[in-house]
């Protein structure tokens, strides 16, 4: 059994542990983990199915927010588009928009990061250009 075989199974387990967890905050954040380690571990469906699993729009977004800044580092654009439209909470989304901006332009692709920008109305999110980092979910 190679490497990524042993991660996939470990990953599997812990998926198991996670859905045990009777506190459903507790049971969010541990999911919200596997799914994080799930996107690093390139198993990007999986990372997906695990976060649509997540009862909390916070932790939600921001297990899908994970995933789309792997998909971004691996230049995977469209895809991360498609997981950030996703994200329910409208300022995680946001940052995960801006994430993927910032990646299109360091790729030469500034004219689709325009684009990206003008589909999404950046002034209902209060952000501003800072470079981009979660913020705390609104509720």
């Amino acid at each position: 059994m190679g490497r990524r075989e042993i991660a996939q199974e470990l990953l599997a387990r812990a998926l198991q542990v996670a859905e045990r967890i009777k506190d459903e905050s507790h049971r969010a954040s541990v999911l919200m983990e596997v799914a994080w380690a799930f996107a690093k571990a390139g198993t990007l469906e999986q990372a997906l199915l695990v976060a649509e699993r997540i009862e909390d729009a916070c932790k939600q977004g921001t297990a899908l927010w994970r995933v789309v800044k792997v998909l971004t580092n691996t230049g995977a654009f469209a895809q991360a588009l498609q997981v950030a439209r996703r994200i329910e909470d409208a300022r995680m989304q946001a940052w995960a928009l801006l994430g993927i901006t910032d990646a299109l332009a360091e790729a030469g692709e500034k004219g689709q990061a325009i684009k990206v920008l003008e589909k999404r109305c950046w002034s209902r999110s209060g952000l501003s250009a800072r470079k981009h980092a979660p913020m705390r979910c609104t509720r």
